[in-house]
């Protein structure tokens, strides 16, 4: 097998600034086999993480895949609040998708994949919006969003209320609960109303998602955002979507990144199958696990989270990452 080749690269910004990115691919380069773009989008409530969090998906997707995968980075609060995130995510992909064939040997038009976990999920989603609504080339080719931020109480849409619970249902969850919800909408500080803050603020959806792409999603049951998810699937799939959903009844927030049980294990082979339900193929579960160990999170820092600590906004300055 291969060894993964981790790079970085620098991708600039509207304002003038780079980030940062991490790029895993196999070293292959003497092969003559197609490589999908896959980006991925950290988590940390838009305040922490970067783009060593997802190391261990990374190399595996690369692996499973052949895939050029990057990870990476925004702008943090609360010093660089809403819309600076989703600004930096739209410009990363956008960049990417013009220039990872020449400078790190992807080919978009195998598969160009938008990604990210919880605060990464809704920029991943955001971004992939628009792209559709200013006619991006290449496209955005598949969508994944894992335990998605999306709703806000004062903005649902009055048909999805009724199945907007999990917010009061999982209010004193471990990991994410409604503390920690309130914290990080404190320190984003999003318009709630905006398309940059939620897709199903889109004003025209009929039209909007004519040319969306697949979305794979993996919720979990026992976290405040479940139902985030599941209105979004279930407003995607009324535009005629094509859609994927893994639910982990049993599972908190974030809890298979921090877990080592079987439960976990099987949400994150969901989770490295999304991405190939997303590129058309399926990975079996013993090659999975030539190329996956069960990750603890990691700060930005290589500072291992421990399991069970809960998520408290703000944060300390040290892990406030504005680059």
């Amino acid at each position: 097998m291969a060894e993964i080749k981790e790079s970085t690269l620098k991708i600039p910004m509207r304002d003038g600034h780079d980030h940062q990115a991490i790029v895993y691919k196999l070293d292959n380069t003497n092969l003559s086999t197609e490589t999908p773009l896959i980006v991925l989008i950290h988590g940390g409530g838009f305040s922490m993480g970067g783009p060593k969090e997802l190391t261990a998906y990374s190399r595996a997707l690369a692996s499973l895949y052949n895939a050029a995968v990057v990870n990476i980075a925004h702008c943090k609060a609360p010093q660089y609040r809403f819309p600076i995130a989703a600004n930096d995510v739209v410009d990363s992909l956008k960049w990417l998708g013009t220039n990872a064939s020449s400078l790190i040997g992807a080919d978009p038009a195998a598969g160009f994949i938008a990604s990210g976990i919880s605060s990464g999920a809704n920029l991943a989603a955001v971004a992939t919006h628009k792209s559709i609504l200013e006619g991006w080339t290449p496209r955005i080719t598949g969508l994944m969003v894992a335990l998605p931020f999306m709703l806000h109480d004062d903005m649902v849409p009055d048909r999805y209320k009724p199945l907007y619970r999990s917010r009061e249902e999982n209010a004193n969850a471990k990991i994410l609960n409604a503390e920690s919800v309130r914290r990080i909408l404190d320190s984003y500080r999003p318009d709630i109303h905006s398309v940059d803050f939620s897709p199903l603020n889109i004003p025209d959806p009929a039209a909007a998602l004519q040319l969306m792409p697949p979305v794979y999603m993996e919720v979990c049951g026992k976290d405040p955002l479940r139902d985030d998810g599941l209105i979004y699937e279930q407003f995607l799939r009324e535009h005629v979507v094509k859609t994927k959903v893994d639910l982990h009844e049993e599972l908190a927030h974030g809890e298979y990144v921090l877990g080592t049980s079987e439960v976990t294990w099987r949400a994150n082979c969901d989770l490295l199958n999304g991405f190939g339900w997303l590129l058309g193929k399926t990975a079996m579960e013993k090659d999975i696990a030539k190329v996956f160990s069960q990750p603890a999170l990691m700060r930005d820092d290589g500072i291992r989270v421990e399991s069970g600590v809960d998520l408290k906004l703000p944060l300390p300055d040290d892990l406030v990452r504005p680059n």
